[in-house]
C-alpha cells in the first residue's frame, strides 16, 4: 500500500479463487502455504481461466529449494519471491509484472486496431478491383462493338468507293483491337 498499490487480502485459497472469479485483480501475490487449498492449487484453478499474460501471479513462500521454484513456474507462476520478503525486491517484481501486463494489453489493442484496418483496406481494395473489372468489361465490350461496326462498314459499298475512309476505318479497327488486347 505504501508503494502506491491498491491491495486486497484474503484468508484462504478458497477465498482467493472466489475473489478472482468475481473481481479479478491486476496481479496476485500468492502464498504457497494457506489454509484449505495450497497456493499451487489456487494457481492451477486461476490458470484454468486466465493465462500468465492476462493475470500475473507471483508465488511467495519460505520454500527455498530449486524444485519448489521450478514447480511454481511450471504450474504457471510468472515469478517467485522467497520469505522473508525483501519488500524492495517484491515491489520491483510486482512493478515489472504489471508493466509487462500493461504492455501486452496495449500491444493486443494495437493488433486489434491493425486487424480492423487491414480488413477495412482489404474490403476497399476488393471493391476497387471489382469496379475496375466492371470498367474493363465495359471498355472491352465497347471496343468489340467498334470492331464489329467498322468491319461491317468495310463490307459496305461506300467503303469500297473511298480508299481514304477505308484506311481510317482500318486504323480504328486496329486501335480498338489494341485496346481490347490491353484489357
Amino acid at each position: 500500500t505504501r508503494a502506491g498499490f491498491e491491495v486486497d487480502c484474503v484468508d484462504s485459497g478458497v477465498d482467493a479463487i472466489a475473489r478472482v472469479s468475481t473481481d479479478p485483480p491486476d496481479l496476485i501475490l500468492l502464498d504457497w502455504m494457506m489454509p484449505g487449498l495450497s497456493g499451487i492449487d489456487v494457481l492451477a484453478a486461476v490458470r484454468e481461466h486466465y493465462n500468465a499474460n492476462q493475470l500475473p501471479i507471483i508465488m511467495c513462500t519460505a520454500r527455498d529449494e530449486a524444485s519448489s521454484i521450478v514447480t511454481a513456474l511450471n504450474a504457471g507462476a510468472n515469478d517467485y519471491i522467497q520469505k522473508p520478503v525483501n519488500f524492495t525486491i517484491a515491489i520491483a517484481r510486482v512493478t515489472a509484472q504489471l508493466e509487462r501486463k500493461n504492455a501486452l494489453t496495449a500491444l493486443a489493442e494495437i493488433n486489434r486496431d491493425l486487424e480492423e484496418e487491414l480488413a477495412h483496406r482489404t474490403r476497399a481494395l476488393m471493391a476497387r478491383h471489382s469496379e475496375q473489372d466492371d470498367t474493363a468489361r465495359q471498355d472491352g465490350s465497347a471496343a468489340l462493338s467498334d470492331i464489329v461496326r467498322w468491319t461491317s462498314w468495310l463490307k459496305s459499298e461506300e467503303a469500297q468507293s473511298d480508299p481514304r475512309l477505308r484506311e481510317v476505318c482500318l486504323d480504328s479497327i486496329v486501335a480498338s483491337a489494341r485496346k481490347l488486347a490491353s484489357l
